[in-house]
């Protein structure tokens, strides 16, 4: 396996370097991210190519037994390139020019920046094709922002538009552009969303055009990579949901493996996720990409920062996390960093080794961590992550309710994210899947809030349905067409038919409302707020009911049998987690969807199988110790320890376990 450390040494003296790669090679590091901010010395000026102080690195951990992953360095472009070529730097929406000193600087559209970085990558490429010591590439760093409205990018989304739309004419009818006179008579007309506020559609097919060209920026050095460095995987280290400006299924869609940075102490998107059983989502998002197994190419040891650090990790902490990403599917991990900086804007991100240089107990922790992980992986080796659950997280989604979120308070993401939980609190493997990917292969597929929904997609739902699954569909689905348009046709629209209900108004609540389940969803009363659509059932059974007196008549939570399967419908948000377990319990149940073991409150599980064999990671997050049921298990063995499991099994407080047994 794959375990190491993103490694800087530009930072230092040479002559540091063989400490720095001996005291990896004690720690059970076996690989080195290197040079995706280094492009200044790797090319001081324009043209002039300097690799020996990289080779020497190299040669360096090489002799560890170290190998490395090359980064392409475009993320953060040389002062040369931004005062001999201004035109490269990105505009915001009012046309000034992000003032350069920081990274991402650039426009993704640029032609002198795009042709600046095919060189280098070119150079790179050349260069350490033959190297042994080298065994694959990073395309970039985290690609996200600046969105740039220059004259380059305005030229470049027109082209587009004409293929798209064929003739001006149907923009105008596809866009209803005839609202505030907004008509054009001319594709040159269409100008960038400079001020917000205005036409939806045009609001989301900038979006869309924004990300292309980032997957389009990024084709242009892996095809260089390809090209010249065949046999050595590419990848790009993605960041989850925290990035929500790249689509990154097309990102993905020719990389060689999918990566992500995983910071799970990242301050207000922590918080965020807090409730997300600890992060797991941006794993599970990020294996989904390519339905394959990941890579972890960024994860802390320490606080990280940068005009103020964030809290330290816990005890057991990152050993903890560590296993999760393992057993959410990384092949291989990296800690971000080797040592802290002393200098620019990650002096308090805080690596494996302090500002002094010196082993402590970060260091002690990840040797531990690097230890367990090698000896797993002649078990692990060739597992995978296999779901019967999909969640569908869409862009389009997520673009036109950043543009419309519909009610004040409704967040799309913190939506998925309590549908995401309850799924996760019942132990099962979880996969994210985009409205261009099959449904075969799942039992069950939860659709929260499916707002733009097209004809093909719903009939691809409407099918998953008919074939035998259980789909679980929330509010606001079925809301608008691929232009961002509503449809001319009641609510839900395209799922009218398998959902079995009729929505014929609907309201953002402006306070609390009470929602009571039947018994066949175990009863109680709950309490539902932001959004709300008032359901008929036709052919679906009702299953919760507002209570409020103007809402009385309309239920809340339907379910429909439609051919060989189920439709549930859930047309309100849930304040509190319950209401939504007690429902995804129900579902789960009618997809047939088994739970290996129970999971006590605090406790994360995934699990990995290879033929027969299974390993299922459980990590323990509590401050306290859990015990698991295992008598549904055949005879397990824990790996960590080594030794059998019995039928009740105790997990000590932030601890991890590796239950195997074979199916």
């Amino acid at each position: 396996m794959h375990v190491g450390v993103a490694y800087y040494p530009e930072h230092w003296d040479p002559a540091r370097w063989p400490l720095d790669a001996r005291l990896m090679r004690q720690a059970g590091i076996n690989l080195a991210r290197l040079a995706e901010f280094a492009w200044i010395r790797m090319e001081p000026e324009e043209g002039r190519y300097e690799f020996a102080w990289l080779d020497q690195a190299i040669e360096t951990l090489a002799a560890e037994g170290i190998k490395v992953i090359l980064g392409t360095p475009t993320e953060a472009m040389p002062a040369w390139v931004a005062l001999k070529y201004p035109e490269v730097v990105a505009e915001d929406r009012r046309g000034h020019k992000i003032p350069y000193g920081a990274r991402r600087d650039n426009c993704p559209t640029s032609a002198a920046y795009r042709l600046l970085a095919v060189r280098i990558a070119e150079a790179m490429a050349r260069h350490y094709a033959g190297n042994p010591s080298v065994i694959g590439w990073q395309i970039d760093n985290e690609f996200s922002g600046p969105v740039c409205f220059c004259r380059a990018c305005e030229a470049a989304w027109r082209d587009p538009l004409r293929k798209r739309f064929g003739t001006i004419e149907e923009l105008n009818r596809r866009w209803g552009t005839i609202f505030w006179s907004h008509s054009y008579r001319l594709f040159d007309a269409v100008q960038l969303p400079r001020r917000e506020g205005g036409n939806p559609s045009l609001e989301l097919e900038h979006r869309r055009f924004h990300s292309r060209q980032v997957v389009a920026f990024q084709k242009e050095q892996l095809d260089v990579l390809h090209r010249l460095s065949p046999g050595k995987p590419v990848t790009h280290n993605m960041c989850g949901f925290f990035v929500g400006d790249v689509d990154y299924y097309e990102l993905a869609r020719e990389l060689d493996v999918a990566s992500l940075d995983y910071y799970y102490n990242n301050g207000p998107w922590a918080e965020r996720l807090a409730g997300v059983p600890y992060e797991s989502a941006q794993m599970d998002l990020t294996r989904s990409l390519k339905k394959a197994n990941f890579w972890v190419t960024e994860t802390p040891t320490g606080p990280i920062g940068s005009q103020f650090f964030l809290r330290n990790l816990r005890p057991l902490e990152m050993r903890r996390m560590n296993f999760q990403a393992l057993g959410h599917g990384a092949d291989a991990l990296v800690w971000f960093r080797w040592r802290t900086c002393l200098f620019g804007q990650e002096q308090y991100t805080h690596g494996i080794l302090g500002h002094d240089g010196i082993p402590g107990r970060r260091y002690q922790d990840v040797a531990r961590t690097a230890r367990e992980f090698h000896a797993l992986w002649p078990d692990l080796e060739g597992s995978v992550v296999q779901s019967e659950v999909a969640v569908v997280y869409v862009y389009d989604n997520r673009w036109a309710l950043g543009i419309q979120p519909n009610a004040r308070d409704f967040d799309y993401l913190g939506h998925l994210f309590q549908y995401y939980r309850a799924l996760k609190r019942e132990g099962v493997n979880v996969d994210f899947v985009g409205t261009h990917e099959p449904l075969d292969g799942y039992r069950a597929v939860v659709l929260p809030t499916g707002y733009v929904l097209t004809p093909e997609y719903a009939a691809k739902l409407t099918a998953f349905v008919a074939n035998g699954g259980v789909l679980l569909a929330t509010v606001r689905s079925g809301v608008k067409n691929e232009d961002n348009v509503p449809h001319e046709m009641t609510l839900p629209g395209l799922l009218h038919e398998v959902a079995g209900v009729r929505i014929d108004e609907y309201e953002a609540l402006l306070e609390r409302n009470p929602v009571r389940f039947e018994e066949a969803l175990g009863g109680g009363v709950f309490e539902a707020d932001r959004l709300c659509d008032w359901i008929v059932p036709e052919s679906a059974e009702v299953l919760a009911r507002h209570e409020t007196e103007h809402l009385s008549a309309f239920a809340a939570v339907t379910v429909n049998q439609f051919g060989g399967g189920k439709a549930y419908y859930v047309g309100t948000c849930f304040v509190e987690d319950g209401p939504v377990r007690a429902i995804m319990r129900r579902v789960l149940d009618d997809a047939g969807v088994e739970r290996p073991v129970g999971l006590p409150e605090g406790v994360n599980a995934c699990m990995r199988q290879k033929g027969p064999e299974r390993y299922l990671f459980v990590m323990n997050h509590n401050d306290h110790a859990v015990e698991l049921d295992l008598g549904r298990l055949p005879p397990c063995r824990e790996l960590v320890a080594g030794a059998p499991a019995g039928a009740m099994h105790q997990i000590a407080a932030g601890e991890v376990s590796v239950l195997h047994w074979k199916a």
